[in-house]
């Protein structure tokens, strides 16, 4: 995301989309498309034409359970998070970054 107004609007429309999308999608691959393809239609439709392909949003979606030991993550398009210890920071061992939402191919 950027600054300004665009931004809080765009943030704005992201965490919408993952209220009512968590309660459908139950893994987060799933859920991450979901987010994708409202950032997607709310671009066709209000995207200015001078800005087209110019926005996107990145986003890391993570699940930690009640019972276990083991977190998931999902990104997109966000750099890997730190993890924190008392020796130096460092990137987490993640898979592969998909695209930002409004970035993919297509």
């Amino acid at each position: 995301m950027g600054k300004g107004l665009t931004a809080i609007g765009e943030a704005a429309l992201l965490l919408g989309a993952f209220r009512e999308a968590a309660h459908q999608h139950t893994d987060l691959p799933a859920l991450a498309a979901a987010l994708e393809q409202s950032v997607s239609r709310y671009q066709a439709d209000f995207e200015p034409a001078e800005e087209a392909g110019e926005r996107f949003v990145t986003a890391l979606l993570l699940e930690i359970p009640d019972d276990g030991h083991m977190t998931h993550m999902t990104s997109c398009g966000h750099p890997a998070p730190l993890l924190l210890s008392p020796a130096l920071p460092e990137r987490s061992r993640s898979g592969p970054s998909t695209p930002p939402c409004q970035c993919r191919a297509g």
